[in-house]
């Protein structure tokens, strides 16, 4: 996902949305927080599967290729129209009452669960999303520093003892909260923004309030496009370094940001939030989300001042070394060297620098976009069998 922010439209009621859930759990439990995405342990219908924590999503959406691998059958199944990042909806498969997500020893019991293709966005290591709807009384406590996540139903002082409050809203199971960017010394964008925690990018201001502010004249930036952004399909971007990005009275200097150019999905700008904000700049915290009270506790860890980096690579992967023997390009930046050399997306990379790409660890993949010098890649296209090696260099 870039980022993944879905909007459901069915032509029925929407209290039946609503996730029954059964039992409690107040400990800290593991996470796995891999290419910025926060992953955790799950059980579905008696299958394990590690689903990918996103306040930007609402209910529990399951990907199509774990779930035609696991032999799970439901009764209950029909379709509806989704929409999120990217420019179209997409039809897709929905089940009806009977999955089961068990969660920390927890179950929650969907009434419906949507049947997406999620490994396309997130890569292989994804099988499913959970959102927040089944937590409306929960405090949520996530330390990303030492990958352990917590549900609790009541903080106690101790809990937020030299945390900062900042007031959120929650609606219709997305949280906001007042934010301000210091595109530069002239102009500065104040408004609200979503918290997406299914986003591994930093703040993605939508194109409506880019073209408000005439974000187009920023002459440093970086154009990407995303062949799969979102469920909406093609997403597209300019990246550049915002002077400051402050939440409560938390400054981030230099950040690396983004201003969205889709002319339709969620960053289009048709909903009355700037954008969104995703976990490369919640990573720099301790966060606790009290959606009960509608409070975000916020203390800055080891990462705070961490410096923002750009993608020397230029392109994006997803890892589907498991399903497709390789990784697919999904990101690829206008004009970089990958592109000048023949790099498209949705090619299949099976070798980086002679190596298999099933052979690199996700520790090894997270430095790959700080590569500099020489690059060879052995490739071929989405349809075809023909491989053909690019080689080009990074600075």
């Amino acid at each position: 996902m870039k980022h993944f922010y879905s909007t459901l439209l069915l032509a029925f009621n929407v209290l039946f949305l609503s996730l029954q859930s059964v039992g409690q759990t107040t400990e800290m439990n593991d996470m796995v927080y891999h290419s910025r995405h926060i992953y955790l342990k799950s059980v579905l219908n008696g299958k394990s599967a590690n689903f990918v924590f996103d306040t930007g999503a609402d209910m529990v959406y399951v990907d199509s290729t774990f779930l035609a691998g696991s032999g799970l059958k439901f009764s209950k199944v029909g379709y509806a129209m989704l929409g999120g990042v990217g420019g179209k909806q997409q039809k897709v498969k929905m089940i009806f009452d009977d999955a089961i997500l068990n969660l920390y020893g927890k179950e929650y019991k969907p009434k419906m669960a949507p049947v997406i293709q999620l490994k396309p966005i997130l890569g292989d290591k994804a099988d499913g999303l959970f959102g927040i709807q089944g937590l409306a009384g929960k405090a949520i406590i996530i330390d990303y520093a030492n990958e352990k996540i917590g549900f609790v139903n009541q903080l106690s002082n101790a809990d937020i003892e030299g945390f900062t409050p900042v007031d959120i809203e929650v609606t219709s199971n997305r949280i906001y909260l007042p934010v301000a960017i210091s595109i530069d010394e002239n102009i500065t964008i104040t408004g609200k923004a979503m918290m997406d925690l299914g986003s591994g990018g930093s703040v993605s201001i939508s194109a409506a309030v880019a073209n408000r502010y005439k974000l187009s004249n920023i002459k440093e930036k970086f154009g990407l496009t995303y062949e799969i952004g979102g469920i909406g399909g093609k997403s597209s971007s300019w990246q550049f370094r915002a002077k400051k990005s402050t939440i409560a009275s938390f400054d981030m200097n230099d950040l690396i940001i983004e201003y969205s150019t889709d002319s339709g999905g969620a960053l289009s700008g048709k909903s009355d939030h700037i954008g969104l904000i995703g976990n490369k700049v919640w990573e720099r915290f301790y966060v606790i989300i009290d959606l009960k009270n509608k409070r975000l506790y916020l203390k800055p860890n080891s990462l705070f001042n961490n410096m923002s980096v750009f993608n020397t690579l230029g392109f994006t992967f997803t890892d589907r070394s498991k399903t497709l023997d390789c990784w697919v390009v999904n990101g690829l930046y206008h004009g970089s060297e990958a592109e000048r050399a023949g790099l498209k997306g949705g090619d299949r990379i099976l070798e980086l620098n002679g190596k298999d790409v099933k052979s690199i660890s996700e520790v090894e993949q997270e430095a790959i976009y700080k590569t500099k010098g020489e690059v060879t890649l052995s490739v071929k296209p989405p349809q075809g069998e023909m491989v053909k090696r690019l080689i080009f260099s990074v600075l």
